[in-house]
């Protein structure tokens, strides 16, 4: 019996099998971002602001996105959410919604400085370099204050 939808079974925490799935993306996010990095991630997500990941793997992407959803609990990401972002959808970087993608690169540092310019509203990361955390995360410029 039961309604015929899709899917495995499900339980309190999602489906069957997939229950320690959030703490291994959120470990596997610290190992590649490291700590510093980490966090500034989760600061920028928790701000609700854009956020590009890049890096020269599909996996590690998957996982550090994973991973930052994950630290976010109990909230959800309630913007647009890609761990790897097509080439064919790269306009998407121009959405006036915070984001969540993952971007593919050779040479993740450099197309990273180079997303930060080009995009100066998103927060870039390189992820799994091997520059250390804080060199790794382009913000974009803080706006003027407002006179009171």
């Amino acid at each position: 019996g039961g309604g015929g939808g899709g899917g495995g079974a499900r339980v309190a925490g999602g489906v069957v099998g997939m229950e320690g799935w959030g703490d291994w993306s959120a470990a596997a996010m610290l190992a590649l971002c490291g700590a510093e990095l980490s966090v500034l991630l989760c600061e920028a997500a928790l701000q609700e602001r854009s956020v590009v990941l890049v890096a020269r793997s599909p996996l590690g992407l998957t996982s550090a996105a994973e991973g930052l959803l994950h630290c976010l609990a109990p909230l959800q990401w309630a913007g647009g959410y890609l761990p790897v972002l097509p080439d064919c959808l790269a306009d998407m970087l121009h959405a006036p919604v915070p984001l969540l993608f993952g971007v593919v690169s050779a040479d993740p540092e450099a197309d990273a400085a180079r997303m930060s310019e080009e995009h100066r509203d998103l927060v870039v990361a390189a992820v799994g370099g091997e520059a250390a955390g804080g060199e790794r995360v382009f913000f974009p410029p803080d706006p003027p204050l407002l006179p009171l």
